[in-house]
């Protein structure tokens, strides 16, 4: 078996997991994370079903370039059926996570079934261990996170939900280690509703490349190019410097910022939250998702009481569901 194309099922309602190789039908056929996953899901959810019942299905998947050393390559996907729409739905994320993911040697987990108490997950080369999790039943997703991870950070990423999910409200997100998250359709109710509180993935290995040279000689022309455009890419360039809160300032000028849920493409408030703001007024350092050269996150410290904290973000669509589809003005 390819360990490079290892597809891990998980049955969390007989506490069973198996594996097996992905055709290289579909890997060709269906590319990209996307691809591949749209692909399984549609083939085996059958139609009607509950989408908080155990016949829905939760797959976590890689792109062709995830945690090699091509910048940007630690995106990952989730598919399943949305408790919100009732249809299809994906969602996507950086950070972390499917690197480890990955260096356990899956390049895809279809999760189904549903636990019939809390549960976490533990997937290493090794395989998969079903964990009680009933002390972490109730806690926040930053909580969960530094429980797991209190013996060995190291080699470690987290994948949990907080109690939005186990209370299965429709928006809920699955969180990514600390501050990244996938939350499109409500994936975290989906994995409320299975009793799975969290998902760790340890792991070392790297993926295989069949064509290892060539592959070099790609990532090497595209850091070249970007090294051409300082501009974008450079130390002061417009994604170090800004990150996504920029396009505020750039769907305001084109008239399509989201304000009023879309009855307005223009908020007269928009220098009040754009980049220039959370530059000037909370920034502390910029930080950057795993091997990923534009490092183009922010993170954050707010001093003042009722509202002091300090993380990372906002990104735009923080931005832009709050400053924009809600009018928050401030």
């Amino acid at each position: 078996m390819n360990s490079d194309r290892i597809l891990l099922r998980i049955d969390l309602s007989s506490k069973t997991f198996s594996t097996e190789e992905i055709p290289d039908q579909y890997l060709s056929q269906y590319i990209g994370g996307k691809g591949l996953g749209s692909k399984y899901l549609l083939d085996e959810l059958k139609p009607r079903i509950d989408p908080l019942g155990p016949d829905n299905k939760l797959i976590f998947v890689a792109g062709p370039v995830t945690a090699t050393n091509f910048t940007t390559g630690n995106r990952y996907g989730i598919l399943y059926k949305s408790p919100l729409t009732g249809t299809f739905a994906e969602s996507y994320s950086g950070g972390g996570a499917v690197q480890r993911m990955r260096g356990a040697g899956y390049f895809m987990v279809i999760i189904s079934g549903q636990m019939s108490s809390p549960t976490y997950l533990y997937i290493s080369e090794k395989g998969v261990e079903f964990r009680d999790a009933k002390s972490l039943w109730g806690k926040d997703t930053h909580s969960t996170y530094h429980k797991l991870t209190s013996n060995d950070k190291k080699f470690l990423d987290i994948l949990c939900i907080g109690p939005a999910g186990e209370n299965l409200v429709k928006i809920a997100n699955i969180q990514n280690n600390l501050y990244h998250s996938a939350g499109r359709c409500g994936p975290g109710a989906v994995m409320g509703s299975k009793k799975l509180k969290a998902i760790v993935f340890e792991g070392k290995k790297r993926p295989l490349l069949n064509k290892k040279l060539e592959f070099k000689q790609v990532v090497r022309k595209m850091y070249k190019k970007m090294k051409q455009h300082p501009e974008l890419y450079g130390k002061e360039g417009v994604y170090r410097k800004y990150g996504t809160p920029i396009i505020v300032d750039w769907t305001n000028k084109l008239g399509c910022f989201p304000t009023r849920y879309f009855s307005a493409g223009y908020s007269k408030y928009y220098r009040n939250f754009n980049a220039e703001t959370i530059i000037e007024t909370v920034l502390k350092k910029r930080v950057g998702c795993w091997n990923c050269s534009f490092t183009c996150g922010k993170y954050v410290e707010i001093v003042e009481d009722p509202y002091q904290c300090s993380l990372e973000g906002p990104e735009y669509e923080t931005i832009a569901a709050f400053g924009g589809f809600c009018d928050v003005h401030d």
